[in-house]
């Protein structure tokens, strides 16, 4: 499960909005969010569609708590996650992960900048987690990834059409490809691709994940949290 996390900057309490999107809708325990000193709101997750936005109790600091009880039987939360926030990310996208680790659910996170200026609509945002180094051709041009790094590509097309996509894998220096498709190019659209390896290698050794989200989402989304602002 990989839950993702974008924040909208905002006047009032700590600040910051944040939205969460998971790959799964499975989550691996309750969760929840402090926005408040004592107010933890459960977090909704769903799977390929971005919450509604939650504001942070820290606009510093991201924080996530599961259910607990102390030894003498009270209900408690727990802390299961805390992660940094910098304040010069105006719009942070926060990639959680998680997975058990001897029976236990254990959870990391990745911050990277969210806002339109920059990842604009009609553009796609490709990280690499094959733990290789990724070269890619994308409407005919080349491009290279470092593994657990991620850049931008904007297509100069200007109208819905299909673009021709390749992923190579780099192999002890040998391309080996991954992935040969085309994408359905949108101008009012953009595109998170994940390129991880497989949990079913003899389908494939690896797989392209994508979670795309469309501009009147986005817009609606901002218009809720200046509504939000000026009710305050």
């Amino acid at each position: 499960m990989l839950p993702l996390i974008s924040g909208v900057a905002v006047e009032g309490g700590s600040g910051v909005h944040v939205r969460l999107l998971s790959w799964s809708e499975e989550p691996l325990q309750e969760l929840y969010l402090q926005t408040d000193e004592d107010v933890f709101v459960p977090l909704s997750l769903r799977s390929n569609r971005r919450s509604t936005g939650y504001e942070l109790y820290d606009s510093g600091v991201l924080r996530i708590y599961t259910d607990a009880v102390d030894a003498e039987g009270n209900a408690m939360k727990i802390p299961v996650l805390q992660t940094p926030i910098s304040s010069d990310i105006r719009e942070p996208l926060v990639i959680l992960f998680s997975s058990m680790v001897e029976g236990k659910p254990t959870y990391r996170a990745t911050v990277m900048e969210d806002a339109e200026s920059a990842f604009p609509f009609g553009s796609y945002r490709v990280i690499n987690l094959s733990g290789y180094p990724l070269a890619f051709d994308l409407d005919g041009n080349a491009h290279r990834l470092e593994s657990r790094a991620s850049t931008l590509v904007q297509p100069q097309a200007q109208e819905r059409e299909n673009i021709a996509v390749q992923f190579y894998v780099i192999e002890a220096g040998t391309p080996v490809l991954v992935r040969q498709t085309y994408w359905r190019h949108q101008p009012t659209q953009r595109m998170l691709i994940f390129v991880m390896p497989s949990q079913n290698p003899q389908h494939s050794d690896y797989i392209l994940y994508t979670i795309s989200e469309r501009e009147a989402v986005y817009r609606r989304l901002h218009e809720t949290n200046r509504e939000t602002k000026n009710a305050k």
